[in-house]
């Protein structure tokens, strides 16, 4: 029986939108109505909502790992919507599992399709999400599409290359006037490969090309401290930034052949 895994926090963000723009509505309605409509779309009566507890970006595993920019280090307050907290406990209220050890919603949704892929069918508008094969749904096109595990690394590969800025992640990346590597090249460099290990080989002849072959030394984001490390080094803590476990326990590591 197919069953869904909803991304509370992303629609926590656009019901809040949606309230903050008419705040004449009734927030319980509006989620109520929202839910309902993304199992009818569905046409799934059996699911799950994921949602983020009140930890800090602080508390996840990612902000350790993260030596070269602070991770989610460019969001602030003023990013949210002003319904953002009360939607989200509206949410909370909807029977949701509240995710607070560390890892994110993201990581929940990917270990729940991981656990029965046949029928788990993922619930969001994060493009990130696309790196995990299975089923999705987008609530907002009201559109299905099935990734498969090679569109899963393809996507995964083109991120290592282009980072992520909504999560503060640098890739390859590079603000003007210096050239840095976008979605576009990204993926004319990733086109004609046939496997994840051609895939990420190329990833890394593109981080040797910025990064080169020896010793790697940069300051630390939070200044306290001097980092070394290789090219490999710099894949490897963006790798583990971009990377959506499947596993609680799941930890991105460069593959034997590299």
């Amino acid at each position: 029986m197919k069953k869904m895994v909803i991304d509370g926090d992303v629609l926590a963000y656009s019901l809040s939108w949606v309230l903050d723009k008419n705040p004449n509505l009734d927030p319980q309605h509006l989620i109520k109505t929202k839910l309902l409509n993304i199992s009818k779309g569905l046409g799934v009566d059996k699911g799950r909502l994921l949602i983020s507890g009140s930890i800090s970006k602080e508390e996840t595993y990612r902000y350790s790992l993260a030596t070269i920019q602070p991770y989610k280090g460019n969001r602030t307050n003023k990013d949210k919507p002003k319904s953002f907290d009360l939607v989200k406990e509206y949410l909370k209220n909807c029977k949701a599992q509240i995710i607070s050890d560390g890892l994110e919603v993201d990581d929940y949704l990917a270990i729940e399709q991981s656990k029965d892929p046949e029928n788990v069918i993922i619930c969001s508008t994060d493009k990130d999400l696309k790196m995990i094969p299975g089923y999705h749904y987008n609530w907002v096109t009201n559109s299905f599409q099935t990734i498969t595990p090679f569109e899963g690394c393809l996507n995964f590969c083109k991120q290592l290359l282009t980072g992520d800025r909504i999560d503060n992640i640098k890739g390859l990346s590079e603000k003007r006037p210096l050239r840095g590597i976008g979605d576009k090249t990204a993926l004319n460099l990733l086109k004609h490969s046939t496997s994840y290990k051609e895939m990420i080989l190329i990833v890394l002849d593109q981080y040797k090309e910025r990064y080169g072959k020896g010793e790697v030394k940069y300051k630390h984001w939070n200044e306290l401290e001097d980092v070394t490390t290789t090219a490999e080094g710099v894949l490897q803590e963006n790798a583990q930034l971009l990377w959506i476990r499947r596993s609680v326990d799941e930890q991105w590591k460069l593959p034997s052949y590299m």
